[in-house]
């Protein structure tokens, strides 16, 4: 079914897929539409977790809403004291929900996003100079992420970055860690050690 009806707080919303956009080892991203039909319908992304752990599911969407918070709060002061291009740094995508979809699954939402960046670099007219600049983007924003929270991913591929028009963001931080004792000691923020 292209329907799924999502509890999110005391109510029914129901996402509409189009579009198939990765899959990963626990889900996969869509774009689509939530709500329902008319001004308020969001065009969104949404990761559809498999994994069946709601807890895991709620911590990512915490550290996605958290990493998003942070960089737009502190990004710019970090962004000139590092002398990075503004205009050339990649981003997170905001986060917009987080939800049960059916028994025991849950869903991510989050601000429409295009294609992943494997599927974009190959659709290129200039393939090489399209994947250096979302290298850059990239390697801008981890090294920006690293900075702020001693950030590191753990999962990062092709399939978990993402593009809208000519823009990268990162996603999926099922994997990610924060500080050097967390990732010395192997853990993740969403490993239930670390809650």
């Amino acid at each position: 079914s292209d329907k799924y009806k999502m509890k999110t707080r005391d109510d029914f919303t129901v996402f509409t897929k189009d579009e198939y956009l990765a899959n990963g080892a626990y889900g996969s991203i869509y774009s689509g539409t939530f709500g329902p039909p008319g001004p308020t319908q969001l065009k969104i992304a949404i990761k559809m977790n498999m994994s069946g752990n709601l807890s895991a599911d709620a911590k990512e969407m915490k550290v996605h809403a958290d990493l998003f918070c942070g960089v737009r709060e502190r990004g710019f002061a970090v962004v000139r004291r590092l002398n990075l291009d503004p205009a050339k740094i990649g981003k997170i995508p905001k986060p917009l929900f987080a939800a049960r979809v059916g028994k025991g699954k849950g869903a991510i939402g989050m601000e429409a996003l295009d294609t992943t960046l494997i599927k974009y670099v190959a659709a290129a007219e200039k393939p090489v100079h399209t994947l250096v600049d979302c290298l850059k983007q990239l390697a801008s924003l981890l090294y920006m992420l690293q900075d702020m929270f001693h950030f590191m991913h753990g999962d990062l591929h092709g399939s978990n970055v993402m593009v809208r028009g000519r823009t990268v963001y990162l996603i999926d931080f099922g994997m990610s860690s924060f500080g050097a004792a967390t990732a010395k000691e192997g853990r993740t923020v969403t490993d239930e050690r670390y809650a």
